[in-house]
């Protein structure tokens, strides 16, 4: 049933990507975030749908009166860079067998992150994205909800199979990203009764994250809050909601939650921890890595190979293990130079949402300031949280990069405007007089 239905979706949708390339870009980024056919469990599992829409959507956009470049601003052209940077890496890559398979995923996103940030270039564009992507991640929190009741908080989160969401970590520190986004939509609504939806999925994501029993989530959730009750309006409403729902899944939780949770509550017992033993294995591999390939690193996954354990930790007798942070992955994979690259598009990304905020100071209740100052909380979350997890390449922290950019320049262009009717209304014309 599940693939029958989501046939004839993309079979809707089709044609009429061909008519409306930004159509596509949001149907794209529909399948590359929710990823539905690996949720269907019938012959649209591994059905080619993210290459059929991509294709077409191309396709329509090259025929269309659509801009065919993205804005030339220096978040672009960092992300260019750091395009090309991969694909140099990827061929002087330690074990290639390994690394050009996740080098066709990364451009293949890298693409969409481009026609994201050339379509998707209004509000009413990104307010669809926006409830594009809420709607595909708020799935998942509903459901992990439902598993946790369902199995006395015993089942870990899970997203789809064979994603990039696939692990309970991943998908939790996804869900404490989204959280901002809802609020935003919440907040923005004029319509009661989504207002009343998308708080219950808020709560549901809270849920979802707590029993994860993803720490790395955790860490996010609680710098998330600290940032978030620093720019939310109605923050003490939901300071209470956050606090119930809180206190009443963690006294709900099973044992071993509460143990695993125990060993971040000093610095003694989270040293003594297994997990962040192997943690700091593989960020010392990824140091040694790049310290000997500064200009290029391993290549994708190349610090997650045995054999690069067992060059630079001789009595290395295990499996190869994750970076376990964004920052150690990007520099094992890309070396320094990827790294800086990296670092350079979140802080190019930042910049753009303070700019925002300082040209919206004035209108606080704007969409475009609450837009900025949810979207930082967002970028807050992925920053820190993802210190612990390897999650670099997310496809949606790429598509709030280029929200972030667009609302910017949306911004921008509105206050030009507003400044422009402001002096022609205020200033009558008066010809020189010799």
């Amino acid at each position: 049933m599940r693939s029958l239905l989501l046939l004839l979706i993309i079979m809707i949708v089709t044609p009429t990507a061909l008519l409306l390339p930004h159509l596509g870009a949001l149907v794209w980024t529909w399948l590359s975030i929710m990823n539905p056919h690996r949720l269907s469990w019938g012959f649209t599992y591994d059905m080619p749908f993210v290459m059929i829409i991509a294709s077409v959507t191309l396709t329509a956009w090259f025929m269309s009166r659509e801009p065919k470049l993205p804005p030339s601003r220096a978040l672009m052209w960092l992300a260019l860079w750091f395009t090309v940077h991969m694909t140099i890496t990827t061929f002087t890559a330690l074990h290639p067998e390994h690394s050009w398979p996740l080098w066709d995923r990364r451009i293949k996103t890298m693409v969409l992150f481009f026609v994201v940030a050339t379509l998707i270039n209004s509000k009413v564009r990104m307010q669809a994205m926006l409830w594009i992507i809420a709607i595909s991640l708020g799935y998942f929190g509903a459901n992990g909800v439902a598993e946790t009741l369902s199995s006395g908080g015993k089942n870990y989160l899970e997203g789809p199979p064979n994603t990039m969401i696939s692990d309970n970590n991943h998908i939790a520190l996804t869900l404490t990203m989204l959280l901002p986004v809802l609020n935003y939509l919440r907040t923005t609504s004029s319509i009661k009764l989504v207002r009343v939806a998308v708080t219950v999925v808020i709560a549901f994501c809270l849920i979802a994250v707590i029993t994860s029993y993803s720490r790395g989530a955790l860490i996010g959730l609680a710098v998330g809050i600290i940032a978030f009750f620093r720019r939310a309006r109605g923050r003490f409403l939901l300071l209470t909601m956050v606090s119930a729902v809180g206190l009443i899944t963690i006294s709900l939780m099973p044992g071993k939650w509460h143990e695993r949770v125990m060993t971040m509550q000093s610095v003694d017992s989270v040293t003594e921890d297994k997990s962040f033993s192997g943690r700091m294995d593989a960020w010392t591999v990824s140091w040694k890595v790049a310290s000997a390939r500064p200009l290029v690193g391993a290549g994708f996954s190349g610090i997650e190979i045995a054999q690069t354990y067992q060059k630079y930790i001789p009595d290395w007798d295990r499996p190869g293990r994750a970076a376990h942070s964004i920052y150690f992955q990007v520099l094992g994979d890309h070396g320094f130079i990827g790294l800086g690259l990296f670092v350079a598009m979140l802080l190019c990304t930042w910049l753009h949402l303070r700019r925002t905020m300082a040209r919206t100071r004035e209108t606080p209740d704007e969409w475009s300031h609450q837009l900025a100052k949810m979207l930082e909380v967002t970028l807050v979350i992925f920053a820190v949280g993802g210190a612990a997890l390897s999650m670099a390449y997310h496809d949606f922290i790429l598509i709030i990069m280029t929200i972030s950019m667009n609302l910017d320049l949306v911004t921008a262009r509105l206050a030009g405007e507003e400044k422009t009717q402001f002096v022609a209304q205020n200033h009558e014309y008066r010809p020189q007089t010799q």
